[in-house]
């Protein structure tokens, strides 16, 4: 949709590329909404979003205008993970309700980006206990395992309607009739040369 939306504006490569940073740019800025949410301080927060910007790993995915499911599955991911937050530093059960509702909303649009998306709940998990401390007791209360059960059911949901686009559960196709040492052998006589 992202590509639908920008080819609308304008078919410019160069303005493929400028809204590619501009996401990349949302991207850093929720990095550092999300650690100051966690209670970073600014300055390492700031610092951690800056590096997304300027780290070199970083290249590919701003480099490729078909980067673009790499760069919205971040952003979903760290809209998921910051309104995951804001519901655990939630005071009143509306706000709360609402933060975790997003959380669910965005896990799910990340899972329709990339299926790699599909980890949130055990970043949800580890948030839980290392960042906010949860008692390990806790998480085995009925509305902590709703909680992470809404987290399955939308996979599961993600998954029909996966099975359902494809037509079915496609067979698994052997990359390579190699075996596996002719696999390790091809490998390193092919990177010696």
């Amino acid at each position: 949709l992202a590509f639908i939306a920008t080819y609308q504006i304008s078919s410019s490569s160069a303005f493929f590329h400028f809204m590619h940073l501009v996401y990349i740019l949302g991207a850093a800025t929720l990095i550092f909404l999300l650690l100051r949410e966690l209670g970073s301080n600014k300055l390492l927060a700031f610092f951690a979003g800056f590096l997304l910007l300027v780290h070199p790993f970083n290249n590919e995915v701003a480099n490729y205008i078909s980067a673009f499911p790499e760069v919205w599955y971040v952003i979903f991911m760290l809209l998921a993970a910051l309104f995951y937050a804001k519901h655990r530093r939630g005071f009143l059960p509306i706000t709360r309700d609402k933060n975790l509702l997003l959380a669910f909303l965005f896990y799910f649009l990340g899972l329709l980006t990339k299926e790699t998306a599909f980890l949130f709940p055990a970043v949800a998990l580890a948030l839980d206990v290392f960042v906010f401390r949860l008692p390990f007791k806790n998480l085995f209360k009925a509305r902590e395992i709703t909680k992470y059960a809404v987290f399955g059911v939308l996979f599961v949901v993600y998954l029909a309607m996966r099975v359902l686009a494809l037509g079915g559960i496609p067979e698994p196709k052997p990359f390579y009739q190699f075996t596996a040492f002719e696999r390790v052998y091809f490998f390193f006589d092919l990177l010696g040369k």
